[in-house]
């Protein structure tokens, strides 16, 4: 049986199952560096590493960058 993992979005053949793994080695370390930033501001901001609370302002603060790189992720 043959599964069909990618679709047409705005004109762009795109792959529905994307792993981290199938990313550049590039994007894939703008997107940590994005991700330690965010973690760093929300450290100097508490003064204490952030908790499981403060994870998916964490997240979402990465997500608008990498959205904003044309970095496209399923979600």
């Amino acid at each position: 049986m043959s599964r069909k993992n990618h679709q047409k979005i705005d004109g762009r053949l795109l792959r529905t199952d994307k792993r981290m793994g199938h990313l550049k080695q590039k994007q894939i370390e703008k997107i940590s560096d994005w991700l330690y930033e965010a973690y760093q501001m929300h450290y100097q901001t508490l003064n204490r590493p952030p908790d499981k609370r403060h994870i998916r302002a964490i997240v979402n603060a990465a997500y608008d960058k990498i959205e904003a790189a044309d970095i496209w992720i399923p979600l």
